[in-house]
């Protein structure tokens, strides 16, 4: 329901009264943040790009690596059009863009997720590794299972993205 809701008319950023967003955290336009999500701008820098939408009970951290005998966490930055289903980890130090991870995904520490990329439910991308762009991605620890087309991946990743974010809030749309 929309008194469910935070919203800022400026940037169109909407955001469960239940997800938690701390510290350092920059959204553009368009993002959505659902209930019991958390997003760890205390630790480091987090930047998400227009268009990411966070499914409940998703968790973004940044990774930590290991400098002499100290861990120093890593700056986290997400492209646009990213999808973030319900009940993801996230410790990825990149995402990029037209990115869809359905739910229950997990991104290990210091992970690079490439363009165009889809993660089906529940797979595991092992600390470290990098998804190439253009994939169709699944299992534990995750493989690529199939190609996307260069040409129609992005465009039909952004629409349905969209939608999600429509179909979610769409008393923010309406009233702009």
């Amino acid at each position: 329901s929309p008194a469910a809701w935070q919203v800022s008319k400026s940037s169109l950023l909407a955001f469960h009264r239940r997800a938690h967003v701390l510290g350092n955290v920059t959204a553009l336009h368009s993002c959505v943040i659902r209930s019991g999500a958390i997003v760890r701008g205390d630790i480091a820098k987090i930047s998400l790009g227009s268009f990411v939408f966070l499914g409940d009970d998703t968790v973004i951290r940044p990774p930590m690596v290991k400098v002499r005998k100290a861990c120093e966490p890593l700056p986290v930055n997400i492209g646009e059009f990213v999808y973030f289903g319900a009940g993801c980890v996230v410790e990825s130090a990149a995402v990029g863009s037209g990115v869809i991870l359905e739910a229950a995904v997990v991104l290990g520490s210091r992970t690079r997720i490439g363009d165009c990329v889809v993660v089906r439910a529940g797979s595991v991308v092992p600390a470290g590794s990098t998804l190439a762009p253009f994939g169709v991605y699944e299992g534990q620890p995750c493989v690529r299972v199939a190609e996307l087309h260069p040409e129609a991946a992005l465009f039909d990743i952004r629409a349905w993205i969209c939608r999600q974010i429509a179909l979610t809030v769409p008393f923010v749309f309406a009233a702009n």
